[in-house]
């Protein structure tokens, strides 16, 4: 479980969050969404560790953050930030290779979670190709294939992914492949939370729904219970309409 109370980040007179709880439970994958300058990235960081809040706690597996060890940390959590970068023209392989370093060196078995991560993300072809010769959307799947194979180790209880905006320049069917591959991770009884913008692939994926807006929680639970009119033209400042997925009796935000 991943969790903050009473969570405030402040950087000059401008409070970016204020006083934020969230939860993002084992078992579920949790979506924080909400509309630009909302304050999603930004809590995204603090959960992470990245930014120091001005207030509030935040915990991890009920140990509070700042008191896990580095190493440690990095075994049993994986964080991917929006568009990450990578100037090095590594192969595929190498690149996922990175998210071993946390782990004690074993060859052979590192070279099988290599090939298992690239080959839940659809990558298993690629495996030999140079990084920098991929599209877009395959380097995002790579970087993804990273995080998972950081956390592979790890039981699947005690594993923790986080990802920043991952569906960036993936296509309808990468999107697919992409985010079944996370939430294998949280029916395995892990914790996922994601950030994303775009309300129905949220809608689809997520199990629990954080809106923000001005940097505080507006609403929060099942995507049915969020996701509605009222609440999305308070975040969003415009009127919405919302149907019912004929097929899967999830919300169709329109």
């Amino acid at each position: 479980m991943l969790e903050a109370h009473a969570l405030t980040v402040q950087v000059g007179p401008h409070r970016l969050l204020d006083t934020v709880d969230i939860v993002a439970p084992p078992g579920h994958v949790t979506v924080v969404i909400g509309p630009n300058g909302a304050g999603k990235s930004t809590l995204f960081h603090a959960l992470a560790g990245g930014v120091l809040p001005r207030e509030g706690s935040i915990a991890l597996f009920s140990r509070q953050l700042r008191d896990w060890p580095a190493a440690a940390l990095a075994r049993q959590r994986a964080v991917l930030t929006q568009n990450p970068s990578l100037g090095f023209d590594f192969q595929t392989d190498e690149v996922v290779r990175l998210g071993r370093i946390p782990h004690a060196r074993d060859a052979n078995r590192d070279d099988d979670i290599v090939k298992a991560a690239l080959a839940t993300v659809g990558l298993g072809d690629l495996s030999k190709r140079r990084y920098l010769t991929l599209s877009g959307g395959e380097k995002q799947r790579v970087h993804i294939a990273r995080a998972l194979a950081q956390i592979w180790d790890a039981s699947p209880r005690a594993r923790c992914l986080m990802l920043d905006e991952p569906t960036v320049n993936l296509d309808f069917a990468q999107k697919k492949v992409a985010l079944e591959a996370v939430r294998a991770i949280a029916r395995d009884g892990g914790t996922v939370l994601v950030v994303l913008h775009e309300l129905n692939l949220a809608a689809q994926f997520a199990d629990r729904l954080v809106l923000l807006a001005s940097g505080r929680v507006v609403a929060e639970g099942p995507p049915r219970e969020v996701l509605t009119p009222q609440a999305l033209e308070h975040a969003y400042g415009a009127p919405a309409t919302v149907f019912t997925h004929p097929h899967d009796g999830r919300p169709v935000v329109l």
